[in-house]
């Protein structure tokens, strides 16, 4: 902690990054470099001092990701994975302490500034690269970690992310746009306001998810899909159980559950019993 407040007192230190990539730094080393940065950015001792920060260290991959949104050819995907890692290298160690919110509750954190900002970009990303696996993780990854470093103060992008998720993992049904959604979950499920909008959430990633999975042989063709969809649920029951259980919807996850119970493969079946094990708790704690 000491470390990181004498370093962002040093007018010099988020030089740093661009001297080692002048020098020919691995990414991996880079992107340690990266996250070491976000930390000391958060140490600084005033507010515009941290979005300052960064603001300069998300520049560059920022600047890269929207140049290759902008190109009228599909860029080669592993540029764009590079940049993400970048980015989300930076805004998942970009925590300003509480004390910065305290005198101004409205005060929007800095990562959500760089998500609105970038948001259009994300939406091309997602819209081109559909059908690359490894992009989107990579993608939902970072939304994860840009959730988790706001908390709370995400809420003002909630119901565009959401949307995002929802509609583009009914174009692409890759596991890692339900992850994602899971993470809103556990991010705002303890917030009743909210609940009625995670529900419509996880009520159409459910529709979709009954479209692909019928019969056994379904389950076996996307075992990650199905790991993912019953640990969202499963989530569901954990953070804000009351909607899903008077709903109807549960006895619908627990019939296609009932499917993948005859699934052999480990993760898969992991997560189905998963949610067959926390309905059956919420049921005995609500007996």
């Amino acid at each position: 902690s000491t470390c990181r407040r004498e370093l962002a007192r040093h007018p010099g230190a988020l030089d740093l990054r661009d001297r080692l990539v002048a020098g020919g730094v691995s990414l991996k080393d880079e992107l340690e470099v990266l996250e070491g940065l976000g930390f000391v950015v958060s140490a600084h001792e005033h507010f515009d001092g941290v979005v300052a920060g960064l603001e300069r260290l998300v520049a560059p991959p920022a600047i890269a990701l929207a140049t290759y949104a902008g190109a009228g050819a599909v860029v080669d995907p592993k540029l764009v994975v590079t940049e993400l890692e970048r980015l989300t290298s930076i805004v998942r160690c970009t925590t300003p302490p509480r004390h910065h919110f305290e005198t101004d509750p409205a005060r929007p954190h800095p990562v959500l500034r760089v998500v609105e900002r970038l948001w259009p970009v994300f939406e091309t990303v997602a819209d081109r690269h559909g059908a690359s696996p490894h992009l989107i993780e990579r993608l939902c990854r970072c939304y994860k970690h840009a959730m988790r470093s706001c908390r709370h103060r995400f809420e003002p992008m909630l119901d565009r992310m959401i949307g995002h998720l929802v509609r583009h993992f009914a174009a692409a049904p890759l596991s890692s746009y339900v992850y994602a959604s899971s993470i809103c979950i556990t991010e705002f499920g303890r917030d009743p306001t909210k609940e009625p909008t995670l529900f419509e959430m996880l009520r159409n990633l459910s529709a979709t998810v009954f479209g692909l999975l019928h019969t056994l042989d379904d389950f076996r063709q996307r075992p990650d899909v199905v790991e993912e969809y019953f640990y969202l649920a499963s989530r569901f029951l954990d953070y804000c159980p009351d909607t899903l259980v008077h709903s109807p919807l549960l006895a619908e996850v627990l019939r296609c559950g009932v499917v993948g119970l005859a699934l052999e493969h480990r993760e898969a079946q992991r997560g189905v019993l998963h949610c067959f094990e926390r309905t059956v708790v919420v049921a005995l704690e609500a007996a």
